[in-house]
């Protein structure tokens, strides 16, 4: 039986603010992949994914001296990913170069849905995701798929809990509505 110990982030951040660079690679490789999906879900596009990851984690490397608690880190990392993903749908729509396709990882959805349906509700749930305003993507996506708590969404995005639960519940509404045919 294995024990090896398994730090919490916040045991990593003091560690690197002490001086130990092995700990904020630590951060790093616990965080890489969730966040490279975060905004290949938010993006649709690998390469603006894979440039707004890195520099993700420059700004984490950049500010981590600045965050008070750092049993908070994890809210804190989403949020600079966060606001990364606000900044960058804001230049992609002032310069009229919107997403084009989303590969978004569905597999609860699919595996309930059986194999002769696979294809088409993927199809579908992507559709819908697509038509829901950003807010309310940026939730799903940090709810269902990085399971972040309400707190830590509210404190993520920036707004109350009520308005993470008005915009889940409103973009679960829609998905049902839309898919509803395929659903049982």
């Amino acid at each position: 039986m294995d024990n090896e110990y398994d730090p919490t982030d916040g045991e990593l951040v003091r560690r690197f603010a002490e001086g130990d660079v092995a700990a904020f690679a630590n951060l790093v490789t616990r965080y890489q992949n969730g966040v490279f999906l975060f905004f290949c879900r938010m993006t649709g596009q690998r390469a603006d994914a894979e440039d707004l990851a890195q520099e993700t984690f420059v700004r984490v490397y950049e500010s981590l001296h600045s965050l008070d608690d750092p049993a908070r880190f994890r809210s804190w990392f989403w949020a600079i990913a966060s606001n990364l993903c606000r900044d960058h749908h804001k230049y992609r729509q002032r310069r009229h170069h919107l997403s084009i396709e989303r590969d978004i990882d569905l597999d609860r959805q699919l595996m309930a849905a059986g194999p002769a349906r696979t294809a088409e509700l993927a199809s579908r749930i992507r559709t819908v995701l697509e038509a829901l305003d950003d807010e309310r993507r940026m939730v799903v996506v940090l709810r269902e798929y990085h399971g972040l708590s309400y707190e830590e969404i509210a404190e993520t995005v920036g707004c109350s809990v009520g308005a993470v639960r008005w915009r889940l519940y409103a973009a679960r509404q829609q998905l049902r509505a839309s898919l509803s045919d395929l659903i049982e």
